[in-house]
């Protein structure tokens, strides 16, 4: 029983279908606003869809840029509050606070002096630029490396290439702008280095970038690799970002700053080319001359996937000290 004044909604269609139905017109169509409205968000799409298989970035809309900007001023913020800055650094009966003692941010924050990379820096953008750094690449036999993008401000961009490559021995930077002429450019003292069974490159947190370096077609071999980032997890340290390293073990201070800044601009200013040379020298530096974190250092392969041989262990933990170790005491003979 239906009542008064409502209709069954099957007698609603029956009566559509009678008088035909209203969105069979000609206002929805390619021409319409709101055909043009779909259209449009179609070709945004599409285009977005042909960046990421080329491997580029979309670029952030102002509004985004703000966005993010306040993002990352919030956590700046909530990194500097005492509550953050009195949590212990250390795990209870590890390595670390045995040799350091129990201690917190608030022991290094604002006590560590600033400071940068000690040697020369050379920013090299052309084989013929590499070439006159041929020399101090071949004699380097444990370099500190990172690697730098454009930053993409949001997950649902596209990943950014590798816009900088930055190696670091305990007194020459090289700091390689590999997209800046050519995307296409290979560097040769660069592939032998990164390709270099003899050559350890330490890095932290380093597996992502290891990866990159293929996918961009840097380089189809980076082996003898050693990650620092599990090592100071291993040895007890609940803070194992580079930053912190710095200041315990090197009493050095870097700021983050210009991490999120653009590195495909035409011209790198100062503060760049040094926060850049002094990331990949603090990877080297952090750990290698404290002995608890010896039996952790492994070293890993990351070549050429096509070949079936992705990721496989490099030189064994004996071989890994001792090169760390004699290289240590050799620069330790130069001071």
């Amino acid at each position: 029983m239906v009542p008064r004044g409502f209709r069954r909604f099957s007698s609603r269609r029956s009566s559509g279908r009678r008088q035909g139905n209203a969105y069979e017109d000609d206002g929805i169509s390619l021409n319409s606003q709101f055909g043009k409205k779909t259209l449009n968000r179609m070709n945004a799409h599409l285009a977005a869809f042909e960046d990421k298989q080329r491997g580029g970035p979309r670029e952030p809309s102002a509004r985004e840029v703000k966005r993010w900007e306040k993002i990352m001023a919030k956590k700046s913020e909530r990194t500097l509050t005492p509550e953050y800055l009195a949590q212990p650094i250390f795990r209870p009966n590890s390595a670390a606070l045995l040799h350091f003692g129990d201690k917190s941010m608030v022991d290094y924050e604002d006590k560590v002096p600033v400071g940068v990379f000690p040697g020369a820096i050379h920013v090299v953008s052309t084989a013929e630029e590499e070439l006159q750094h041929r020399a101090a690449l071949e004699s380097m036999r444990v370099v500190g490396i990172d690697c730098e993008t454009k930053p993409s401000l949001f997950r649902n961009y596209a990943s950014s290439p590798i816009a900088l490559v930055q190696l670091a021995s305990h007194d020459t930077a090289l700091l390689y702008r590999v997209r800046w002429i050519d995307p296409n450019l290979t560097f040769p003292g660069l592939q032998h280095v990164l390709a270099n069974k003899d050559t350890i490159k330490v890095g932290h947190g380093c597996a992502f970038d290891f990866k990159s370096l293929r996918e961009c077609r840097v380089a189809s071999h980076v082996v003898n690799t050693v990650d620092t980032l599990p090592v100071a997890t291993k040895i007890g340290c609940l803070k194992p970002n580079l930053r912190a390293l710095g200041m315990i073990w090197q009493h050095l201070q870097i700021s983050k700053a210009m991490q999120t800044s653009n590195w495909e601009a035409p011209l790198l200013t100062n503060d760049q080319v040094e926060y850049a040379a002094t990331d990949a020298w603090l990877a080297r530096q952090g750990l290698m001359q404290f002995a608890p974190s010896r039996p952790y250092l492994t070293a890993v392969h990351y070549t050429d996937s096509r070949q079936g041989d992705d990721n496989v262990m490099g030189s064994s933990n004996d071989e890994i000290v001792a090169q760390l170790l004699e290289v240590a005491q050799l620069e330790q003979h130069r001071l």
